[in-house]
């Protein structure tokens, strides 16, 4: 509840502050390529996944990032389903992916241990993340066949 509240706070100050159309220009100018949008954004989301809590992250990035994609012509549920998978994989990247301290506290196996055993299948999420960035229809396959395209 704390988290969601701060994170709302920041999320309406950065709303009004109008910071969202001064990256949007300023990522224009730095970021004119839709593909390096993605690559720019898979990058941001795995740091910020492992910092910070998900919902926190959506409701801090999302008012910032989404303008970005819109104007760059990014479906938006491809956006969304990028940020989810994003910030999940960042949950579990070490050195501060709170999931790997939960299966450390289950499991009772070292932090050493539990790091040197997700990073094959981390790495192949990290891939799968970058797949996802940029094959659209993998994440719009199942929207458009029920909602028709749109």
């Amino acid at each position: 509840m704390i988290t969601v509240s701060g994170a709302g706070v920041i999320s309406e100050y950065i709303i009004l502050q109008q910071i969202p159309q001064k990256l949007l220009e300023l990522a224009m100018i730095h970021i004119p390529n839709p593909s390096l949008f993605l690559v720019f954004t898979c990058i941001v989301l795995l740091i910020v996944g492992t910092f910070m809590d998900q919902i926190g992250a959506i409701m801090i990035l999302v008012p910032i990032m989404m303008p970005i994609a819109r104007h760059m012509g990014i479906d938006p549920i491809h956006y969304c389903l990028l940020f989810s998978v994003g910030l999940g994989i960042g949950y579990i990247t070490p050195p501060l992916g709170l999931l790997l301290y939960t299966a450390q506290a289950v499991t009772r196996v070292s932090f050493v241990q539990i790091t040197r055993a997700i990073t094959p299948a981390l790495l192949i999420y990290i891939v799968a993340l970058f797949v996802l960035a940029f094959v659209p229809w993998l994440t719009t396959f199942l929207p458009d066949l029920i909602l028709g395209p749109r």
